[in-house]
C-alpha cells in the first residue's frame, strides 16, 4: 500500500520531477545576448507598429530560473510548466553548431510563424502562437536567457527562453495586438532589416570607439557634433545568409539588399551595459487581469501537444521503475522544493526592493519634492494645405486648428491618475494651493492637457472638496478647478520658460548654422526625390529640416486620426508608406541637431531649469517648521522637452511622444548627514497598461541612479545663462516691433 502512495505522490508532484533528469545547462546569457534580443525584437515589432519593448532584469532573472528547470530534462518536454500567470513565453530549442546560439536565429523562427497567420481573420493559430506572442502590442516588458550545453566539438545543444509581460495570444485581442506589416515587404526582408539594424549599430559603436581613442572627435564647448547620420542612428554592416533552422522552420531565405534603410525600426529603449535599467511593473486590475488569463490561449504547437498523453507515459514508466529509483525521485523533490522555496524568498525580496524604489518608500530615503514636465496631449493639425482632403475644418477638426483633441484629454486625464497612483503616498490626499503650483505655455493645448492632468491627479475625494451642493451640479463630485498660471497670450514671443520660440538672435544663428550643416544638406539630399513628389502633390514648402519636420508631423496626425491621404486617391498606399519611412528619420534629425550646441542649449533649455533648481534650492532654504509645496507641474510643447533632456545629456534621439512627461525627484537620505539627492525619471508610454517611467542616469552625476545634490548643480549651473539678454543679443532687435495681435490671430505673429 505504501508502494503506492509513493507513486500517487510522486505523480501529483508531477511537475517537479522527470525520471529523465540531468544537471541543468550552462548559463550563458550575457550583455552581448542580451543586446542582440532586444534589437530584434524592437526591430521586427517595429515593422508592425508594436511599440518597443522594455528589457526588465526581474523577468531576465525569472526567464533564467525557467531555463534551470527546463534544462534538467531531456528536449523540451518541461514545455510552460508552472509558468507565472503574468508573464507569456516562448522557447526556442536546437542541435547544432555554433550558428544556432544567437536570439536572432530564435526570433527569426518565431518571426516566420508569419506565414500561418491570417491578419483578416484576427484569430488565434495554434501554428503562429510564437509569432502572435513576440508582435503582441500590449507585451512592453522583456527578458530573455540562453543555456547552451557543449555534447562534441563544435557540436551544441541550446535552450533560449524569452518571457513577455503583459502575456499575449488573448482571445478576441488578436486584431488589435498583431497589426500587419506597415511596408510592402517580405518577412524575408524584415528580418534582414533588423540584422541592418543589429550589425549597423554594432560597427557604429565599434567605429566610435575608435575616432574617440584616437582623440578626433569633434566638439566645441561640451556639445557633441555628430558626423553623419549613420553615427546617430545606427551604423551600416554588410548582411549575411544564416541557415538556421529549429523543428519548426527551415526558411532561411534572407534578403540582403543595401537599399533596405537600417534606421527605420530604432526604438526608445534603454540600456546599460553593467546593470539593465529594468522596472517592475505592477499588473492590471484584477478583474481585468482574470478576464484576460480566462481567455488566455496557450501556444499549441508539435511541441505542446498531447499532454495528458505524455503524463499518461511518464506514469507507465514509473510503476515499472524500480522502487529505488522512486526513492531517488522523492529525494529530488525535496531538493527542488527546498531550492523552490529560496528561489522564491529572493524574489520577494528583490521585487520588493524595486517596488519601493518605485513608490519612493526607501526606508533610508524620503521624497521631498516632485517637480513635472510634460508635453501636451494630442491634437488637431496647425494648418492646412491645398491639397488637403482633411482641410475642412469643422468637419475633420472640430476642436479647432493646433488645439487639444478629445484623445488628447483623455491622455493628459490618465498622465494625471498615473501621477496620483504612483505617487499617493506622497501627494496630499486633497489638493490645496499651498501644495500645487501649476504653470503653462500660454498655448490653448498646453492649458487644457494640465487642466487635465490635475483633474485626473486631484478629484475631489470628500464633501470638504464636493461642490454639488445642491444635488444639480453632478460635475461637482467629480472636478474641481485648481488654479493654472501661464504667460500673456499677447507676449507669447517673451515667453521662454515653456516655448523655444521666444526671440533670441544669437541662437537662431547658431541653429541656421546647424540646419545648413553638411550633414544635414546630405541627408536631405538624399530624400529629394521623395520630398520633392511629396510637395508637388501637396503644395507643401520643403525649404529646410524644419519644413520636412511640420509636413511629417501633420501627415502622422492625420494618420492617428485615420486619415489617410491614399483613401481619396491622392497617392496610393505603397508611396504613403514609403513617406513615413523616409521622412521619419529627417524628422529625427532635426530634433538631434537643432539643440546641438551650448548656446541653444543654455538660452532655450537654461530658463526651465532655472525654475527647476530655484524650486530645489527654495525648499531646502526653508526652516524646518516652515512647508513647501510638494508637487510643480509644468505643460509645454515636444521641443522644451527635447532640449531639457539635450541639456541634461539624456535625449534618446527620437521625437518626444505626446504627453511624454519628466520627473524630477528631490530626495533626502534619513541616515547619516540627511544628504539630498536628484531622480530624474522619463515616461514615454502614458496609455500602456503596467508601465513605469524609465530612470535616467545622468552622465554628469557619474551614471548614478541617484545623483547627488552637488553634482546636480555642477550639471544645471553652466546651463542657465547668467543674463539671458545679453547672451541673446537681443540689442540688435531695438529698431524692430512685434506686432501685438489679437489673441484669435496670435499664431499669426509677425516681425516688422
Amino acid at each position: 500500500m505504501n508502494n503506492y502512495k509513493i507513486i500517487l505522490a510522486l505523480f501529483s508532484l508531477f511537475y517537479f520531477v522527470e525520471i529523465d533528469s540531468r544537471n541543468p545547462f550552462p548559463d550563458t546569457t550575457d550583455n552581448a545576448f542580451q543586446k542582440e534580443c532586444l534589437s530584434y525584437h524592437n526591430s521586427l515589432r517595429g515593422a508592425h507598429k508594436s511599440g518597443a519593448l522594455h528589457l526588465d532584469k526581474n523577468i531576465v532573472a525569472y526567464a533564467k530560473k525557467r531555463l534551470r528547470n527546463m534544462t534538467q530534462y531531456s528536449k523540451i518536454t518541461y514545455e510552460h510548466k508552472d509558468l507565472d500567470e503574468r508573464y507569456g513565453e516562448n522557447i526556442y530549442w536546437a542541435k547544432g553548431k555554433k550558428d544556432k546560439l544567437s536570439c536572432r536565429t530564435a526570433l527569426k523562427n518565431w518571426y516566420l510563424e508569419i506565414k500561418f497567420y491570417n491578419f483578416k481573420a484576427g484569430k488565434y493559430n495554434k501554428k503562429a502562437g510564437h509569432f502572435t506572442q513576440l508582435l503582441w502590442k500590449s507585451s512592453t516588458q522583456v527578458g530573455c536567457a540562453r543555456a547552451v550545453n557543449k555534447i562534441q566539438d563544435d557540436y551544441y545543444e541550446v535552450y533560449i527562453v524569452c518571457d513577455y509581460k503583459t502575456f499575449g495570444n488573448v482571445r478576441d485581442e488578436f486584431s488589435k495586438n498583431v497589426v500587419e506589416v506597415i511596408y510592402e515587404e517580405t518577412p524575408e526582408k524584415t528580418i534582414a532589416e533588423a540584422d541592418k539594424h543589429f550589425k549597423g549599430s554594432k560597427s557604429t559603436r565599434k567605429s566610435k570607439k575608435s575616432k574617440s581613442s584616437k582623440g578626433s572627435a569633434k566638439k566645441s564647448s561640451g556639445a557633441k557634433y555628430y558626423n553623419s547620420l549613420s553615427d546617430i542612428m545606427s551604423g551600416n554592416s554588410d548582411d549575411n545568409n544564416d541557415d538556421n533552422n529549429d523543428d519548426n522552420n527551415d526558411d532561411n531565405n534572407d534578403d540582403n539588399s543595401d537599399e533596405l534603410d537600417e534606421n527605420r525600426y530604432k526604438y526608445d529603449v534603454i540600456f546599460n551595459e553593467d546593470n539593465i535599467n529594468g522596472h517592475e511593473s505592477k499588473d492590471y486590475d484584477e478583474e481585468e487581469s482574470n478576464r484576460k488569463r480566462n481567455s488566455r490561449v496557450l501556444v499549441d504547437t508539435p511541441l505542446h501537444r498531447n499532454m495528458f498523453g505524455r503524463y499518461l507515459d511518464q506514469l507507465g514508466r514509473l510503476l515499472a521503475a524500480p522502487m529505488q529509483a522512486i526513492s531517488k525521485g522523492i529525494q529530488h523533490i525535496e531538493k527542488q522544493i527546498k531550492n523552490k522555496i529560496k528561489e522564491t524568498i529572493k524574489e520577494v525580496i528583490l521585487e520588493n526592493e524595486q517596488n519601493n524604489k518605485h513608490n519612493n518608500n526607501d526606508k533610508n530615503n524620503t521624497l521631498k519634492l516632485l517637480q513635472v514636465v510634460h508635453r501636451h496631449g494630442d491634437r488637431a493639425i496647425v494648418k492646412t494645405y491645398d491639397a488637403d482632403p482633411y482641410k475642412d475644418v469643422a468637419k475633420y477638426w472640430p476642436e479647432g486648428l493646433g488645439e487639444l483633441s478629445k484623445e488628447g484629454r483623455y491622455r493628459s486625464y490618465k498622465l494625471g491618475q498615473f501621477i496620483r497612483q504612483h505617487y499617493d503616498a506622497y501627494l496630499s490626499q486633497s489638493y490645496s494651493p499651498r501644495d500645487v503650483y501649476a504653470r503653462s505655455s500660454p498655448k490653448s493645448r498646453c492649458l487644457d492637457s494640465i487642466s487635465c492632468l490635475l483633474a485626473g491627479a486631484y478629484p475631489p475625494n470628500n464633501n470638504d472638496f464636493q461642490w454639488n451642493i445642491t444635488n444639480d451640479a453632478q460635475l461637482g463630485n467629480i472636478w474641481q478647478p485648481i488654479p493654472i498660471y501661464t504667460y500673456p497670450i499677447d507676449l507669447i514671443t517673451s515667453e521662454r520658460m515653456l516655448r523655444t520660440e521666444a526671440i533670441c538672435p544669437k541662437a537662431d544663428e547658431e541653429i541656421d548654422k546647424l540646419f545648413n550643416s553638411e550633414l544635414v544638406i546630405n541627408s536631405i539630399a538624399k530624400e529629394a526625390e521623395l520630398l520633392d513628389q511629396v510637395k508637388g502633390i501637396m503644395g507643401a514648402n520643403m525649404r529646410n529640416l524644419l519644413d520636412i519636420k511640420n509636413v511629417y508631423d501633420h501627415l502622422l496626425v492625420e494618420w492617428d486620426r485615420g486619415y489617410n491621404w491614399s483613401t481619396y486617391g491622392k497617392w496610393n498606399e505603397t508611396f504613403e508608406k514609403q513617406i513615413f519611412k523616409q521622412m521619419k528619420p529627417l524628422a529625427e534629425l532635426l530634433w538631434i541637431v537643432e539643440w546641438n550646441n551650448t548656446l541653444v542649449q543654455r538660452t532655450k533649455a537654461g530658463p526651465i531649469i532655472e525654475e527647476l533648481v530655484k524650486n530645489i534650492e527654495r525648499h531646502i532654504g526653508l526652516p524646518k517648521n516652515q512647508t513647501d509645496r510638494k508637487l510643480y507641474v509644468y505643460s509645454t510643447h515636444d521641443s522644451i522637452v527635447s532640449v531639457l533632456m539635450h541639456a541634461l545629456q539624456v535625449f534618446n534621439n527620437r521625437i518626444p511622444p505626446i504627453s511624454c512627461t519628466l520627473f524630477f525627484e528631490l530626495h533626502q537620505k534619513t541616515t547619516g548627514t540627511g544628504d539630498y539627492f536628484v531622480r530624474l525619471y522619463w515616461y514615454n508610454e502614458t496609455l500602456e497598461n503596467d508601465k513605469y517611467p524609465y530612470l535616467l542616469q545622468l552622465p554628469e552625476c557619474q551614471k548614478r541612479d541617484d545623483c547627488p545634490l552637488d553634482m546636480f548643480y555642477k550639471l544645471t549651473q553652466k546651463l542657465i545663462p547668467e543674463n539671458w539678454e545679453t547672451e541673446c543679443q537681443t540689442d540688435i532687435f531695438k529698431d524692430r516691433t512685434i506686432s501685438r495681435l489679437k489673441n484669435s490671430d496670435i499664431n499669426s505673429i509677425q516681425l516688422k
